[in-house]
């Protein structure tokens, strides 16, 4: 019985190690080298462990764990080979002089799939080398793909599926992919070379740049259905070539100003659409410009904020559609706020600004000057002003205007409002507005309380663009509370007319001034009151 139990325990053993063997043989990863001659994948005499050999050796195919290399001294040509059915390599490699396109089939009437694994895909040739459209590209791993060649190209005219892996576009040299993308964890460009996308993709996960250019060439290249936001991680460019373009936000890294979004068409308009989601911000400080003879335009949407803090030379108009635009750099081009949406910030705006109905500018960052080519202001548009000292810019907010022809045009309502615990006193003047040319008037001017005694003035709006602080009571608005002022009120010249409360304004700060204190009333104002009490009382006995 013992020896039954030792010849199947040895039985047992052998058959795991023959196993192990086979299993450690068949992962063990091997380079295999096309050796130029066949046309068929499949053809294991193609295939040669030895590098830049015509002789197979052993005469096998690349597997999963594999690297398959097109790299033989007579493949200067332009050769296809025929994956002929499904194939798993873990890395593709081009260095021959060749053009080399892998193709499905000899018909090209059904799709064939690529599974590459980590390793990805090398050119490092002087030729392009690429898929054909009938080739289906799985990513089994995050990997990169790189294009190394001076003079080198990878094409990839067949869809491209990432699935759960990122894919990073790397090299000195071009990548252009002309087939859709899909796949749920995004893509980096990094490299000096550059990366063209000219389907209409669907993959998510974000779009990184970090050096190189990109190349958009259909409106859905960063998916238009469910943007990618796009964020720029060091310097690089991306260029819309006259295509309208969605992105789900628009970023760069902190102290990073040299990456650059353009059109770079001659002659097509390109429109880049940022969307970005409540309760965030995102800041680009590098520059947006035209980048050729035809213009860019920017449409700003989601109720969160994008941030510009560049030197923006772009001259297509902006729409801040939704949200705020808030503008610390400059824009050279005219910016038009639709209702709902908001402008800020301390920038320049080398053209007009226009607020449709429901439309709102605030500028400065808390307070800051906002420099406009112009104003113009729809019925039931906001302008937002605030005051936190007397000092401009740093403690308030003012507009002005940039060039000699530039006109605030004035209307809707301006909102004033008081911040950092500030308590004007009288006396105070905030110069809130600087024009070449004024155009019309608010429809309304909120202003916010002052303490006992106080009065705003507002006066001057329309003809310096100052309002100040002054006293209660001061109807001519001349500097004091006199008898003037009580004349004034008799007829019907104060902000209510006739009213008690003006009337008990005037009594508060009689004999004041806006730089003295406040003394008792006068004999001589009892005797205006005791005038006017018997005016009113022949006035009802009449």
């Amino acid at each position: 019985m013992n020896s039954q139990v030792s010849f199947l325990a040895m039985t047992f053993l052998l058959a795991w190690i023959s196993a192990e063997g086979l299993a450690l043989r068949d992962s063990r990863a091997a380079t295999l080298s096309w050796d130029g001659t066949g046309t068929n994948w499949n053809v294991l005499s193609s295939w040669s462990v030895l590098s830049n050999s015509t002789t197979p050796d052993p005469g096998a195919k690349p597997g999963a764990s594999d690297t398959a290399v097109f790299n033989i001294e007579t493949v200067n040509s332009t050769q296809n080979l025929f994956m002929d059915g499904p194939q798993s390599i873990r890395s593709l490699v081009f260095s021959s002089l060749g053009h080399v396109t892998l193709r499905g089939s000899a018909s090209g009437s059904t799709h064939t799939d690529l599974t590459v694994g980590v390793g990805g895909i090398t050119n490092s040739g002087a030729n392009i080398h690429a898929t054909a459209a009938d080739v289906v590209v799985h990513l089994a791993a995050a990997q990169t793909w790189s294009s190394d060649g001076e003079f080198g190209r990878l094409l990839f005219d067949g869809p491209v599926m990432m699935g759960p892996n990122r894919l990073t576009i790397d090299g000195n040299g071009s990548t252009n992919v002309f087939g859709p993308i899909s796949g749920t964890a995004g893509m980096t460009k990094q490299g000096s070379g550059d990366l063209s996308l000219s389907a209409s993709n669907s993959f998510t996960g974000g779009f990184v740049i970090r050096g190189g250019i990109v190349g958009l060439f259909d409106d859905g290249a960063l998916n238009a259905t469910a943007p990618n936001p796009v964020a720029f991680e060091a310097s690089g460019t991306l260029g819309l070539f006259g295509h309208s373009v969605f992105v789900s936000g628009l970023s760069t890294a902190p102290g990073l100003t040299s990456a650059v979004v353009e059109n770079g068409s001659p002659t097509n308009v390109s429109t880049l659409t940022v969307a970005v989601g409540a309760a965030t911000t995102n800041t680009f400080a590098g520059v947006i410009r035209n980048g050729d003879s035809a213009p860019f335009r920017l449409k700003k949407s989601g109720a969160g904020v994008l941030h510009l803090t560049g030197a923006n030379t772009y001259t297509g108009p902006t729409t801040v559609e939704q949200g705020t635009l808030r503008v610390d750099g400059s824009i050279a081009g005219e910016i038009t706020v639709k209702s709902g949406a908001a402008l800020a910030g301390t920038g320049a705006i080398g053209s007009a600004v226009t607020l449709e109905a429901g439309g709102t500018l605030a500028p400065g960052n808390s307070a800051g000057v906002m420099s406009v080519g112009g104003l113009s202001m729809n019925d039931d548009a906001t302008l937002v002003m605030e005051i936190g000292g007397p000092v401009a810019g740093a403690q308030y907010d003012r507009i002005v205007t940039a060039n000699s022809f530039g006109a605030l045009a004035f209307n809707g309502t301006l909102q004033v409002s008081l911040i950092n615990g500030f308590a004007p006193i009288a006396g105070q003047s905030f110069d809130l507005f600087d024009w070449n040319f004024r155009l019309g008037a608010f429809d309304a001017i909120n202003l916010p309380a002052l303490g006992p005694g106080l009065a705003w003035n507002s006066s001057l709006v329309y003809k310096t663009g100052m309002l100040s602080v002054g006293l209660a009571g001061d109807f001519d608005l001349d500097g004091d509370v006199d008898g003037h002022d009580f004349l004034l009120w008799q007829r019907g010249g104060s902000p209510a007319p006739l009213s008690a409360a003006d009337l008990a304004s005037w009594k508060s700060n009689f004999g004041h001034t806006s730089i003295v204190a406040v003394p008792e009333l006068s004999s001589l104002a009892m005797t205006l009151i005791g005038t006017f009490g018997i005016f009113q009382f022949h006035r009802l006995i009449a």
